[in-house]
């Protein structure tokens, strides 16, 4: 059940706010433009952002919120101002459709999503209905770029569920529930079984993404739009570094690139994109971190003749940088050296410390000069 007051009726506590488990909507998609999201802003009136707010409600979440709050943010003065508080559980993650004349919600520790229709004069908010998302504690929801189909990501239960749109903004019953497989990560306590965290379309709205913490894996979907199934891509998954944890993924706007934020690992990975597809590329060094997309190494002979790779770590800046910036410009792309393009290297070579320590840097110069060295011997011992 769920009760519905206005600003007049309750006070809302600074902690609400800071505590909201899932979307702080002016800057995100959960905003709304003057409350007017279909017709051109007059030139003679202020625009007026609507935020809609969700926090943990319940004791087992040590939740201090109420529900879903709405409020009215000035763009000049940056001030909020309270308008509504629309009483709900857990409303962990919130997200308008296209059009924005819709608000929808998923519930931490229930199996449901909720849909609400918006006013477009004031922003408040009225509920339609609910339907199951297949799965226990649903943590994160998107919506296809049709604006006809929900995909959440199910952390509790370790599956991904699609819920229609109606033309009306209601919610159908589930369309497809898929439970994702695979080897637990090392991790004994947060790594024991599946825990999707995310769902995001790529920017083509060809792929769906998911982030999963337990299996150390991203897998990729394709989404049938005219019955709402997911189909499996081809591979399947991407795997990240053991122990690593993935929880969100984004993807940029503009360039073939996915970022990948690893909870356990305290960290921040990047996957290419394959040119034709678009879609996460499999990681061909998961134990490394690398800063960029050209992952080719240069590669030396040992003392029994045999190739092996060799990664060497250059002070961005410093001489040895500049002058690897120079031969690179110079080499065939075609051997196996560095390449032609000089801005390979910055992805090439990489500091082992953003703060070097200066009682090393000595001997590190010297390291450097003896292994630029015996690159280039290596170099010049391969075959044409």
């Amino acid at each position: 059940m769920h009760n519905t007051s206005t600003a007049g009726d309750r006070h809302t506590d600074r902690r609400l706010v800071l505590k909201a488990g899932a979307a702080l909507a002016a800057a995100g998609p959960a905003a709304l433009r003057g409350g007017h999201a279909e017709a051109q802003p007059r030139t003679n009136r202020e625009t007026v952002l609507v935020a809609y707010v969700g926090a943990f409600t319940t004791p087992e979440r040590k939740g201090h919120g109420g529900g879903i709050n709405v409020y009215r943010v000035n763009p000049t003065s940056g001030a909020w101002t309270h308008e509504q508080l629309f009483e709900i559980a857990n409303p962990s993650f919130l997200t308008l459709d296209p059009a924005q004349r819709f608000l929808y919600s998923v519930h931490a520790d229930l199996d449901e999503v909720s849909a609400y229709a918006i006013d477009k004069q004031n922003g408040h908010i009225a509920a339609l209905n609910r339907q199951s998302c297949g799965g226990k504690n649903p943590v994160h929801l998107s919506i296809d770029p049709t604006g006809r189909w929900i995909v959440t990501a199910n952390y509790s239960a370790g599956s991904v569920g699609v819920v229609p749109i109606e033309k009306d903004g209601t919610l159908g019953p589930r369309s497809d529930l898929v439970t994702l497989t695979g080897e637990p990560g090392p991790d004994g306590k947060r790594q024991t079984s599946s825990h999707p965290h995310d769902a995001v379309f790529d920017p083509n709205g060809r792929f769906v993404a998911v982030p999963d913490l337990g299996f150390d894996r991203i897998f990729v979907f394709r989404l049938d739009a005219a019955n709402g199934k997911l189909t499996p891509n081809d591979p399947p998954f991407v795997a990240t570094r053991a122990g690593a944890g993935p929880r969100h993924i984004a993807f940029h706007p503009q360039m073939p690139l996915a970022y990948v934020i690893n909870e356990l690992g305290s960290g921040v990975r990047h996957l290419p994109l394959r040119p034709a597809t678009r879609q996460p590329a499999a990681d061909p060094d998961p134990a490394v971190h690398s800063g960029g997309l050209h992952r080719q190494q240069p590669r030396r002979r040992d003392r029994r003749g045999a190739l092996r790779p060799r990664r060497l770590c250059v002070e961005p800046g410093s001489r040895q940088h500049q002058d690897l910036r120079r031969r690179s410009a110079q080499r065939d792309p075609k051997t196996a050296g560095l390449g032609a393009d000089p801005r390979e290297v910055p992805a090439l070579f990489l500091p082992r410390s953003s703060r070097p320590d200066p009682l090393c840097s000595q001997r590190r110069r010297g390291l450097q000069r003896r292994a630029e060295h015996r690159h280039d011997r290596a170099v010049q011992d391969q075959p044409s």
